[in-house]
């Protein structure tokens, strides 16, 4: 089968395109056109990885409540009511404190409210799902937290949140969705003092408006 363009590989021509984008993590930096990296709190490094398939990384500060991301700089370009985001991701740390990544959808940087994002967290077993509009809510999959590559993906509907983990469905929740438009978030936190900081591994972002 030929196809007249790019577009009709996977669009008819009577559907309107919606907002879609890709970032492979690849070459010598970010592509800051459309990240923006951001030191919420602390002071943390941004880096492309210098080793194959692995992406960017982001580490925040080795201090209390560090916390370092990259954004959209609060471009918000996605609906809380129907989008999706897919993220290659893997945590990287082996010090001594408390540490947290998450990553998927949020409407302010530094994760105030209204988000939807994929935690993995050494005090947590789980990956799990967590978001809030006003109130914070987190729903735990099956699958125990490590240190591997792994592919979430995050839909965002207009009746709940969907949580797919390597390919395998894991979490349906409706409590405490965001209520605003949203942006990709990729967040790092130390929650207490490490001796090397919370760190984690980006290779792949696909998020698009369904």
């Amino acid at each position: 089968m030929t196809f007249g363009s790019v577009y009709e590989i996977t669009n008819p021509l009577s559907t309107v395109a919606k907002q879609h984008f890709v970032d492979w993590f690849s070459g010598a930096d970010l592509d800051t056109k459309r990240w923006n990296k951001y030191n919420v709190s602390g002071t943390g490094t941004f880096a492309m990885e210098d080793n194959a398939n692995s992406g960017f990384k982001v580490k925040a500060g080795n201090g209390n409540n560090e916390e370092s991301e990259l954004d959209f700089n609060n471009i918000r370009p996605y609906s809380q009511t129907g989008s999706i985001i897919i993220m290659v991701t893997k945590a990287v740390n082996s010090g001594n404190g408390y540490w947290t990544n998450n990553w998927g959808f949020t409407n302010t940087q530094g994760l105030g409210n209204d988000y939807a994002c994929i935690q993995n967290q050494d005090s947590d077993p789980y990956f799990s799902l967590i978001s809030k509009d006003t109130s914070f809510n987190r729903t735990n999959s099956s699958m125990l937290i490590d240190l591997g590559w792994h592919n979430h993906k995050l839909e965002c509907t207009s009746s709940n949140l969907i949580y797919t983990l390597d390919g395998l469905l894991e979490v349906s929740k409706t409590a405490n969705r965001p209520t605003a438009v949203l942006q990709p978030v990729f967040n790092i936190q130390t929650q207490s003092a490490d001796d090397d900081g919370g760190e984690g591994l980006i290779r792949y972002c696909e998020a698009w408006n369904t």
